[in-house]
């Protein structure tokens, strides 16, 4: 994270608790299926060319008035991202502009989610949806969202001990994920109307 005393060096956290969503946790409020059924405004783009999102997750938003993302933690997460590390969810809106989304890491079937944002009020739940959906196609168990949030939970975010994470996570790098088929496929436009109407992430 962002060392507030220098902003342009990283600090490193190891937090005693950590929030993961695995294939038996994760859901979908009921709300959500329904806003995905009847909006369809939205386009959900896998691994753009351009990864805007990286950099607007360091954007101030009203309900995130401060952000742990420096120019280091850009510049460091946009080279992976060429380098095929790093992979991104962005969504777009009718008109074609970046609303929300979120990046990470993928390592075995684990994506180490980064950070997320939203200019519109359901972007990165978006996001999250359409990730967990390709996650649980691709054969991913476990999504480290690093710490537990009350808007996490409402998706099956658990809160595991340290011990307890590193245990889960060993086992889950001990596996591979079908990566190309999670990021590198071309995104399907009724992919979350179809998950929605059957009401399952598989």
């Amino acid at each position: 994270m962002a060392d507030r005393n220098h902003p342009e060096n990283i600090v490193w956290i190891e937090p005693s608790h950590r929030g993961v969503i695995t294939p038996e946790s994760a859901r979908v409020p009921r709300r959500m299926w329904r806003y995905i059924r009847t909006e369809r405004k939205f386009r959900v783009v896998f691994n753009h060319p351009d990864p805007l999102i990286i950099a607007a997750c360091a954007a101030h938003t009203s309900s995130r008035p401060e952000t742990w993302i420096n120019n280091t933690i850009i510049s460091s997460y946009t080279y992976l991202f060429h380098q095929g590390y790093c992979h991104t969810v962005s969504v777009y809106d009718s008109e074609n502009q970046l609303v929300g989304g979120l990046y990470g890491l993928a390592a075995g079937s684990t994506f180490f989610g980064e950070s997320m944002v939203s200019f519109h009020p359901r972007a990165s739940q978006i996001a999250l949806v359409a990730l967990l959906v390709r996650m649980k196609r691709a054969g991913f168990t476990l999504l480290d969202c690093q710490f537990t949030t009350s808007h996490l939970e409402n998706f099956g975010c658990l809160t595991l001990t340290q011990e307890d994470f590193l245990e889960l996570l060993h086992q889950a790098l001990k596996l591979h994920g079908d990566e190309p088929s999670l990021f590198m496929h071309n995104y399907h436009e009724d992919e979350l109307e179809e998950a929605a109407i059957a009401k399952s992430l598989g």
